[in-house]
């Protein structure tokens, strides 16, 4: 077994997603480690926000064909 730390990315209350850090060595980070990725999450989803990733994700959302049908 690895590690795998996560923390999301909120924006006003709407989560856009997360970031993921993992390492095939398990106990391989530190409680600080999960404040620094805490610290680089909020950071990287308002510099994504500000750039127009919203928007771009929205556009290529409508730009996919129809799903099909379900049998």
């Amino acid at each position: 077994m690895g590690l795998l730390l996560m923390h999301p990315m909120i924006w006003h209350g709407a989560m856009l997603g997360f970031i993921f850090v993992a390492a095939q060595q398990p106990r391989m980070c530190r409680p600080l480690d999960s404040k620094i990725l805490a610290a680089f999450a909020d950071v990287a989803t308002v510099v994504w926000v500000a750039q127009g990733g919203v928007d771009h994700l929205a556009d290529i959302l409508a730009a996919l064909p129809p799903a099909p049908p379900k049998p």
